[in-house]
């Protein structure tokens, strides 16, 4: 970060080893509620605990986690997260995860009842990560994640889409739940996606 010494910053990881050692060691036991694996991956991805680093455990733990558990034990908000923090780093996003994921989201905004219980943010936040996860990383970005990138899109190029017309579905039925800076974010991510 800007104004923070080299010693400073390498003093900070160091004292991340052990924390993520052992949420690392905690996730792999696949016992862990749905709710913690996507808050601590939303937590690391929050704190921009991304690439390289102690915690790359606790993301190919989370990740793993997650894809042996049903992820019809999720809640919305749950799924949402899980999504987001992946996006965020593109380089643990293993796309039969990240196909998993939106099956599940794309199965229940199927549902009126279910549809209801996504937020506006919670539908905006998930079209926003698979717009970023379904194209290529920035110039600046790693090239795993342009990798992770366009094996998502490769792997599954319905999948994106039949998402997309569904959170589009459930935003057009819901247009007066949606504050500005939600439309605002979920038209970008439609455009990003280059989904109408």
């Amino acid at each position: 970060p800007p104004g923070v010494s080299p010693a400073a910053a390498a003093a900070a990881v160091d004292a991340l080893r052990e924390p993520c050692h052992v949420t690392a060691a905690l996730l792999s036991t696949q016992l862990v509620e749905p709710r913690v694996v996507s808050s601590v991956l939303h937590s690391l991805a929050a704190a921009r605990l991304t690439g390289h680093g102690p915690w790359e455990h606790v993301w190919r733990d989370g990740a793993s986690a997650a894809l042996a558990s049903d992820l019809r034990e999720y809640a919305p908000q749950a799924l949402s997260n899980l999504a987001w923090a992946l996006a965020h780093n593109r380089g643990s996003a293993p796309s039969d995860l990240l196909d998993a994921i939106a099956i599940e989201i794309t199965a229940r905004l199927s549902s009126p009842h279910s549809a209801r219980s996504f937020t506006p943010q919670g539908l905006a936040n998930t079209a926003w990560a698979f717009a970023e996860v379904s194209r290529p990383a920035s110039a600046g970005g790693a090239a795993i994640g342009a990798a992770a990138g366009r094996a998502a899109a490769a792997a599954s190029p319905l999948l994106p889409a039949r998402l997309f017309d569904a959170i589009a579905a459930v935003a057009a039925s819901r247009a007066a739940d949606f504050n500005e800076q939600e439309l605002s974010n979920l038209a970008r991510a439609f455009a990003t996606a280059g989904h109408e």
